[in-house]
């Protein structure tokens, strides 16, 4: 300001003046010249300003300031006998007038993110003004004009086709980036521990921009199939042609594969057979079905009435699937009493001679019997070599 004050001339010292107040004004430092600076929201305050006698420059300063500011222009130590009006402009039209000595006030208008007003004095004379700002409201948030986003997070051990086959945890993730969310329901974690076709689960949340309502259906198959394979024909010839049903069942996501091992008939005995069955979720399950390859068996000679003490003769013969003749390589002969579905005896043959195989599939065995066993019925279990026992019953006198 010692501008106003040096023996300069006064157009000179006009100029000069001019400078200093938008050097101020911007609050940059500026080296000279009368045109005006610009500023930025609320940065005047309480900033004075003087203004020279200049007809080419009747602006003092401009500057932007948001919607909702309210300024206050002040205007005092006019120099001059001619009263100073000082304008606050807006696109060039006043909008407020501080005469001096007094104030103006205005808010800047809400017509846009932002308003560039100017600040105008007479020309005539030298004046002092003051510009203080008080900054508007916060700009209002945009309206929230979409609801909030809701989605499943589930935990669990995912198998085929959209089952899971562990327990399952099932949360949401509920955010909304526009606004706060300010209800949420049925969105608590849920535990399924138990077999399901598909339980729907639903989360709703409720936010300025609407609600949101998203449901997840979880299918839980955590058991494998159950299995009961079973063998045919029955009785399994030798060397004849069998084949295994799996057996295969699953209550839940139903069974998508069975299958079984060929079942070989190439040796007389007791055989097994693996069948696996897989469910629609990926659960797995194995089995073993156990069959015995049996002789085709016939009876060629049988006594059903003898007396104790006796020997008895037994005579058969062994074929297989096909009738060719099979020779045995040894046979075993146990009793017990008529009825009983076990044996309690191991019975010897007569004499040497024991198991007798004389080809062509004919075997025999002489059965020396007990005179304790006089009045009794026996039932006699014999096992030709392939595991099967074969059962008739004697009376004893």
């Amino acid at each position: 300001m010692r501008a106003m004050q040096g023996p300069k001339s006064p157009g000179r010292r006009a100029t000069a003046l001019a400078a200093a107040l938008v050097a101020i004004f911007a609050g940059i430092v500026v080296a000279a010249g009368p045109a005006a600076a610009e500023s930025s929201g609320c940065r005047l305050v309480n900033q004075v300003f003087g203004r020279g006698v200049t007809a080419l420059a009747p602006t003092i300063g401009s500057a932007t300031f948001d919607a909702g500011d309210r300024l206050t222009l002040t205007v005092s130590g006019a120099q001059g006998g001619t009263p100073v009006n000082v304008e606050i402009r807006r696109l060039g039209t006043a909008v407020a007038v501080a005469p001096y000595p007094g104030t103006a006030t205005w808010i800047v208008p809400a017509s846009g993110p932002v308003t560039q007003v100017a600040f105008v004095t007479d020309p005539s004379v030298i004046a002092t003004f003051r510009v203080s700002c008080v900054p508007g409201p916060p700009p209002a948030p945009p309206a929230d004009t979409s609801p909030p986003i809701v989605e499943p997070v589930v935990a669990g051990t995912l198998g085929a086709d959209g089952w899971y086959v562990s327990d399952v945890v099932v949360g949401w993730q509920v955010h909304d980036g526009d606004s706060p969310v300010t209800g949420q329901f049925g969105c608590s974690p849920v535990a399924i521990a138990f077999d399901t076709p598909g339980i729907p689960l639903t989360c709703t949340a409720t936010s300025a921009g609407g609600t949101t309502a998203t449901t997840v259906s979880v299918r839980r198959d955590a058991t494998p199939p159950v299995l009961a394979p079973d063998v045919a024909p029955k009785p399994v010839l030798l060397r004849g042609a069998a084949h295994v049903d799996a057996g295969a069942s699953d209550a839940m996501s139903g069974v998508a594969s069975a299958s079984c091992d060929e079942p070989s008939t190439a040796t007389a005995g007791p055989a097994a057979v693996w069948c696996t069955a897989v469910d629609a979720a990926g659960n797995t399950a194995h089995a073993s079905a156990s069959f015995v390859v049996e002789y085709a068996f016939h009876w060629l000679s049988w006594d059903g009435d003898a007396k104790a003490g006796s020997a008895i003769p037994l005579r058969w013969s062994l074929a297989d699937a096909h009738g060719a003749p099979v020779d045995a390589a040894a046979a075993t002969l146990h009793t017990g009493a008529c009825g009983a579905t076990a044996p309690d005896r191991d019975e010897r043959a007569a004499g040497s001679s024991g198991i007798v195989q004389p080809g062509s599939g004919t075997d025999h065995l002489v059965w020396k019997t007990s005179k304790r066993d006089t009045g009794e019925c026996r039932s006699v279990f014999l096992d030709a070599g392939d595991g099967v026992a074969r059962v008739g019953d004697v009376r004893l006198r």
